[in-house]
C-alpha cells in the first residue's frame, strides 16, 4: 500500500475560525490554505472524495510525492492517471491540519487554457469531515465553530462511501459545494420522463470538470424544491437522459445555485444533517 507508513490525519484546532470565501473566475469558493511557506487558494468541495492539488503545487508547498500509478474517476466518468502526496503540515485559519493525503494531477489535467483558468487545489471530505461542523453564509463567511449547532429532525445526510448525500422530497442527491449549478440525472429523468418530455424539447448538453469536457443528450428545464419548508426555485437546470457512469444512483448534484437562495447552510458531519437557515 502505497500510504501504508503514513501517519494518520490530525487536526488541532485553537479557536472558531470564520475563512473569508472567495469566488475564482469559475465562480468556484476558493479558501486561503497554507503550507510549506506558500499561501494559496483553494477549492472547498464536498464532492471531492480526497483532496486534490496540481503538481506545481505539490512541490512549492513541500509535500511529499509518493510515487504511485492510480487511476481516478472524473465527473465526466473519464479515468485519470494521477499520484499521491502528503502534505505534513497544513493551515486553515485557526485549525492545523497533519499528514494531508492529496490526490497529484499534471498540471495540464487541472487547466482549461480556453478559459485561461487553472485549479491549484481542492480541499475534498476527509479535512472537511474533520472538521465536526461547517457553516456556510450567504455573505460568503465559512465558519467552523467549536461548539455544534442543534438539530431535533431526523438526519437527512448520509454518505456513499466518501461522497456526502442529502435527501430531498424522498430522494437521494449528492451535495457538491463545488459545483456552481445544479444539475439532475437519468434516475430523476426516469421517474418523470412523461411530464419532461411532454414539455420540453431534447438537446446536447455539454458540461466538465478535471478531466476534460463531455456532452450528453438531455433536457433544460425548470425545477422547485421544497428545502426546509421553503420553496426554491431554479431555472434552467441541466438534466441528463443517459447515466454518467453505471454504478449512478441518485437523482442529481445539488450546487451552488440552490444553497445560495439561504443565509446559512449547515453541515454537521459529527450528527449527519444539513440545515438551511
Amino acid at each position: 500500500m502505497a500510504l501504508s507508513d503514513v501517519p494518520p490525519q490530525q487536526i488541532f484546532f485553537q479557536g472558531e475560525t470564520l475563512l473569508a470565501l472567495h469566488k475564482d473566475m469559475a465562480g468556484l469558493n476558493n479558501i486561503t490554505v497554507s503550507a510549506g511557506g506558500d499561501t494559496l487558494g483553494f477549492i472547498f468541495d464536498t464532492g471531492a472524495n480526497l483532496s486534490t492539488v496540481c503538481l506545481s503545487v505539490a512541490e512549492k508547498m513541500g509535500m511529499e510525492i509518493i510515487p504511485s500509478e492510480i487511476l481516478v474517476g472524473s465527473i465526466t466518468g473519464e479515468k485519470m492517471p494521477a499520484q499521491l502526496a502528503v502534505c505534513s503540515q497544513l493551515s486553515i485559519g485557526k485549525i492545523v491540519v497533519k499528514n494531508v493525503v492529496f490526490l497529484v494531477f499534471p498540471d495540464n489535467q487541472l487547466s482549461f487554457p480556453q478559459i485561461g483558468y487553472k485549479i491549484s487545489g481542492i480541499l475534498g471530505y476527509p479535512v472537511l469531515e474533520a472538521f465536526g461542523e461547517i457553516q456556510i453564509t450567504r455573505e460568503g463567511t465559512m465558519i467552523i465553530p467549536q461548539e455544534y449547532s442543534a438539530f431535533s429532525e431526523p438526519s437527512n445526510m448520509a454518505m456513499d462511501g466518501l461522497t456526502p448525500l442529502i435527501c430531498l422530497e424522498g430522494d437521494p442527491y449528492t451535495f457538491d459545494t463545488g459545483a456552481d449549478h445544479t444539475m439532475l440525472y437519468a434516475a430523476y429523468y426516469q421517474d418523470n420522463r412523461e411530464d419532461i418530455e411532454e414539455n420540453y424539447k431534447p438537446e446536447k448538453i455539454k458540461f466538465g470538470g478535471a478531466g476534460g469536457m463531455r456532452e450528453f443528450y438531455g433536457f433544460v428545464i425548470d425545477r422547485s424544491f421544497n428545502i426546509s419548508g421553503k420553496e426554491i426555485s431554479v431555472e434552467g437546470v441541466h438534466l441528463l437522459k443517459e447515466k454518467i457512469k453505471e454504478t449512478e444512483t441518485v437523482y442529481g448534484n445539488i450546487g451552488q445555485d440552490i444553497m445560495g437562495q439561504f443565509g446559512k447552510m449547515i453541515m454537521n458531519f459529527d450528527q449527519m444533517f444539513i440545515l438551511f437557515e
